[in-house]
């Protein structure tokens, strides 16, 4: 008898399950129309709104760093009434030619300089040392007196008010406080636009670089997070002849 030999069946090749797509953490949506305006000097308490360095450089950073981000369109000021989150009527500057759909104004409350910061001078300061005359900066001597009069402390410490606004009706969306030190800009910042906008830096920068830029990055993020959010809220309101709601309220059913 012929003997007949027993072949092992196929081996299976296991196919595994590709892994899940990485959680979507960037921009949906169409760009966003903005205006960056009315930044103002709270270092001392009280300052007038239009005119203060700090203020003026600190609008300068954040609309850089607005347009670095390939998300927004950064429209030009003019003067425009808005209600402030009491209600009081504030006048501030919004977009010139196009109604924007959002705008961003605030505050530098806190500026304090480290030893180093201030033995590198006025010409190495991100807000002072690029005073322009044309957007409402100075001259270099009056910069030079503002930087001689700041604060000192063992590090940098930077602190700023943001507010984020309907540019439709004026609207307080939301408001936020951001503080940054000089170890905040580092690849652990988290945030939409983060990754992008450390690939901006140029090391070594000096301290005060550092933790203006840091604070910068931190309100980008957080501009762009409230944007959407509030995109989202407002595709929930069925009825567009009512008014657009801020967050964190819902439209009461009377």
């Amino acid at each position: 008898m012929a003997s007949c030999s027993v072949q092992p069946p196929p081996s299976r090749t296991s196919i595994s399950a590709p892994p899940p797509p990485p959680p979507q953490t960037g921009w949906a949506g169409e760009k966003a129309q903005v205006a960056v305006v009315e930044f103002d000097d709270r270092t001392q308490g009280r300052a007038p709104r239009r005119g203060n360095l700090l203020g003026r450089g600190m609008e300068a950073q954040i609309v850089n760093a607005l347009r670095q981000t390939g998300q927004f369109v950064v429209l030009e000021p003019q003067e425009k009434t808005v209600r402030g989150k009491k209600g009081e009527l504030i006048t501030a500057q919004v977009g010139s030619h196009e109604e924007p759909e959002f705008f961003v104004s605030g505050s530098v409350v806190t500026y304090r300089l480290s030893p180093a910061s201030v033995a590198a001078g006025v010409a190495a300061d991100p807000l002072l040392g690029t005073s322009d005359p044309n957007r409402g900066g100075s001259l270099t001597a009056t910069a030079t007196r503002v930087f001689s009069n700041l604060p000192t402390s063992e590090q940098d410490h930077v602190e700023m008010a943001l507010y984020l606004f309907d540019g439709k009706t004026g609207l307080l969306i939301a408001e936020t406080r951001i503080a940054t030190t000089p170890h905040d800009l580092s690849p652990a910042l988290q945030g939409m636009f983060s990754a992008e906008l450390l690939r901006s830096a140029v090391a070594p920068e000096p301290s005060t670089q550092r933790t203006v830029r840091a604070g910068v990055i931190k309100a980008v993020n957080w501009i762009a997070e409230h944007c959407l959010e509030y995109r989202r809220q407002q595709a929930k309101n069925p009825d567009a002849n009512e008014p657009r709601l801020p967050l964190g309220k819902k439209k009461s059913r009377g």
